[in-house]
């Protein structure tokens, strides 16, 4: 990729795909979490919060598990 983004909000069909290329995810249907109104911005925020500091994400932007 040229450009990679630092997270993809979508849907459960482009997960396979972006774990591939080893960028964090978040399904925007909400897994059963409401994500309307303001009590759903901040369970959003959380969402994010908590994908983008898993700790999976500091070692495979690494290169742990690229092998080029």
């Amino acid at each position: 990729l040229e450009l990679k983004p630092d997270l993809v909000i979508s849907d459960d069909r482009i997960k396979p795909y972006v774990y591939k290329l080893g960028i964090p995810f978040i399904n925007g249907r909400g897994q059963g979490r409401a994500y309307a109104g303001f009590d759903g911005f901040v369970t959003f925020a959380k969402d994010i919060y908590e994908t983008l500091s898993a700790r999976i994400w500091r070692i495979a932007t690494r290169g742990v598990f690229h092998s080029g």
